[in-house]
């Protein structure tokens, strides 16, 4: 099985975002050098941010996991972003669920209950 190694989000308001993923999943935001990337790191993932001058739908998903994705799709509406699907049942496999942040976009998530 391989695990993210790294992953990169687009974005039209590089503070709105940073601040946004600090909030809802707790990650550090931190400036890479002295460009236009801020870092995101939990304990486990290693992500970015770059500016994009607008979010185009993509056909890629990535998805996060969390303990409770009603929850965090409470947590994600409540500083911004939007609810694009419910926590609903992939059986065996677990729930997914997905929001758009506050720049449009689109996260999944995954748990097993």
């Amino acid at each position: 099985m391989h695990s993210i190694a790294h992953f990169e989000l687009p974005t039209t308001n590089m503070e709105t975002s940073a601040a946004f993923y600090r909030a809802l999943f707790g990650w550090k935001a931190e400036k890479f050098s002295d460009t236009y990337y801020i870092l995101l790191l939990s304990e486990t993932e290693s992500g970015g941010l770059f500016t994009a001058d607008s979010i185009q739908p993509s056909q890629v998903a990535i998805y996060f996991e969390t303990d409770d994705i009603t929850a965090t799709l409470q947590k994600a509406t409540g500083l911004g972003g939007k609810e694009l699907e419910a926590k609903r049942s992939i059986g065996e496999h677990g729930f997914v669920g997905a929001f758009s942040d506050p720049c449009g976009v689109r996260i999944d998530l995954w748990s097993q209950n």
